[in-house]
């Protein structure tokens, strides 16, 4: 009896452990492949979430170029251009005019010193006329719509025994920032 029972309970087991063996392989690998595909789709959605929030930042950043376009343009037109000052140039003539001054201007190379955020032309320029002319001239310059300095101002009253106005000349260094 024994042996009819150890044999009829034994295929028995060997059937049930095939068949929970077959459960568990066809429920392990699947579970398996799940998780990797849930960690690559919360991967992906990582992804996403980034691209999404640099594009948020970006438009952000459109807006708001957008809106201080004119402002970025005028902070631009600050900034003489080095390679073609023609407009700077221009208007430190026509300032000169309407003064009634003569002014001479050289030009020298741009360069950028050591505490220069931004490279710079220095012009030297030499004005001659009335005192206060050349103040106004100075206040011109200062107030202009360009990044400029003035250095190394000297004043001078030309030695001309026929020359009774009140005529002066005064030299100075005009440092502006160039782009």
């Amino acid at each position: 009896m024994t042996n009819n029972f150890w044999k009829k309970y034994s295929l028995n087991l060997i059937i049930g452990l095939i068949d929970l063996s077959l459960v568990i392989f066809i429920i392990l690998f699947p579970v398996k492949i799940i998780i990797k595909d849930i960690a690559e789709l919360s991967s992906l959605k990582k992804i996403l979430f980034s691209l999404e929030e640099q594009e948020d930042n970006f438009n952000i950043l459109n807006k708001n170029y957008r809106a201080n376009f004119e402002a970025i343009n005028k902070l631009d037109g600050t900034f003489v251009n080095s390679e073609e000052p023609i407009d700077f140039l221009t208007f430190i003539e026509n300032s000169s005019a309407e003064l009634g001054l003569t002014t001479k201007i050289i030009p020298t190379n741009p360069q950028k010193f050591k505490n220069d955020v931004w490279p710079s032309m220095v012009f030297r320029l030499s004005s001659k006329g009335e005192l206060a002319k050349i103040m106004a001239f100075l206040d011109k310059l200062e107030n202009s719509s360009y990044l400029a300095e003035v250095t190394d101002f000297s004043l001078k009253k030309p030695v001309s025994k026929e020359d009774t106005s009140n005529q002066i000349e005064a030299e100075f260094g005009l440092k502006v920032f160039a782009k």
